[in-house]
């Protein structure tokens, strides 16, 4: 593990806002409703964290040949899931905002590494009040002119725009995409699967571990413990 954290940084969706519940309704009402079966992790893998397109081509790679769905489908059920966001609402993930005034209060840098649009993402930021935890230049969105995750593009332009090597970097987020950014990027990687529901917490957790996270935590609570005893406190 890391002993000298120089910067972390923050995925949004399932991370900082509750997001697992608008996945799950989305496979209820456009994938399930149409006949295609997938597990709740199988799910997790091809949706989770991915923005739309790589999302709509995960489907259709583990549907293979049963796949009958069209590009038209595709946009409809993109109109639906921005839909779901505006029905289920905007909400923080209990506890996380510890986190982030502790690594405040304490003089660590830390960024927004999201795959939402840029727009989205600081409106998200602005109706959630969490964008009083980040400076604006260090909101980084992989929804627009830049790569979305799991390239590390956004990861590097966040350390380079904080002055830090990656390697030194951390970055929280609960997906796949996550997982491969940071791997690509030579980060730590933690996952939290505090947005999921229990029962599901340790199907993912050894999805994320086989994947390559290098700690998996089920709650707020545990992210900031571990923060507590691996950043330097100011006096």
């Amino acid at each position: 593990m890391l002993n000298n954290i120089q910067a972390v940084l923050f995925d949004v969706d399932g991370t900082l806002v509750q997001h697992d519940s608008i996945v799950r309704e989305f496979y209820q009402k456009h994938i399930k409703a149409v006949g295609l079966t997938m597990s709740y992790v199988d799910s997790f893998r091809a949706i989770t964290g991915f923005d739309a397109t790589a999302g709509y081509k995960n489907l259709k790679r583990h549907h293979d040949d049963h796949w009958k769905l069209s590009d038209a489908w595709f946009n409809n059920a993109m109109q639906s899931y921005a839909q779901l966001s505006v029905k289920h609402g905007l909400q923080v993930i209990e506890g996380i905002e510890e986190s982030l005034k502790f690594l405040n209060a304490n003089a660590v840098p830390i960024a927004i590494v999201s795959n939402s649009g840029k727009d989205n993402l600081h409106e998200k930021l602005r109706q959630t009040n969490l964008a009083e935890h980040f400076l604006v230049e260090n909101v980084f969105a992989g929804g627009d002119e830049n790569a979305p995750k799991p390239s590390a593009e956004i990861l590097h332009l966040a350390a380079e725009k904080m002055s830090v090597k990656i390697e030194s970097c951390v970055l929280i987020g609960d997906s796949l995409a996550d997982v491969w950014a940071a791997k690509v990027a030579n980060c730590l990687m933690i996952a939290t699967v505090a947005d999921k529901l229990p029962k599901h917490h340790s199907s993912l957790t050894a999805v994320l571990e086989e994947e390559g996270a290098d700690l998996v935590v089920n709650s707020s609570q545990e992210l900031l413990q571990y923060f507590k005893l691996n950043i330097n406190r100011q006096p």
